[in-house]
């Protein structure tokens, strides 16, 4: 199991807001689908059995809900992915393509980002660097290096960084 990180600029909690109204909304015309879809069948099934048979087999009702779906989504940049048993792998950006960077742009912009992980969560600058250089140290680990530049036919670049760290130019999550 992994776990993705990003910068999120700061002030988008409204959009949390509209996502809510807007599910709900979506909730509710789902429900108001599916009734209708039941009384439409139940009102078939009167006029003869057949008609649900030929007419209403295909139709799964729950469907509807995947296909009534929708959120704007929070702006965001990725950073990295930690995932077990692998060593970081970080996201190369016009901004930094080294963990030095990385943190130099990070602490200059702590005024207009929050470091998150992928639940929304604000996470401790600090502590995620304690365990990023956890996991580069940790001899267990694979890395992206050794895996993917073994594979036939994959044009990924993968560098590493004076820290040890690894990093790829390439949009992943």
């Amino acid at each position: 199991m992994g776990c993705n990180y990003y910068l999120r600029p700061k002030g988008y909690e409204p959009i949390k807001v509209i996502n809510k109204t807007i599910n709900d909304t979506l909730d509710n015309i789902v429900e108001s689908y599916k009734y209708s879809i039941k009384k439409v069948i139940e009102e078939a099934e009167k006029i003869s059995p057949l008609y649900k048979e030929l007419f209403f087999t295909d139709l799964c009702i729950d469907d509807i809900t995947h296909v009534l779906q929708w959120e704007v989504e929070l702006p965001d940049l990725h950073i990295c992915k930690l995932s077990y048993g692998w060593k970081p792998l970080f996201q190369k950006s016009k901004y930094f393509s080294t963990f030095k960077e990385f943190e130099d742009f990070y602490k200059l912009h702590t005024d207009i980002f929050d470091f998150v992980d992928e639940y929304d969560e604000i996470q401790d600058f600090e502590e995620f660097k304690e365990y990023v250089f956890e996991k580069v140290k940790d001899k267990k680990s694979q890395t992206h290096l050794q895996y993917n530049g073994g594979l036939p036919g994959l044009s990924l670049e993968y560098t590493k960084d004076k820290d040890g760290i690894e990093w790829t130019n390439h949009e992943f999550s």
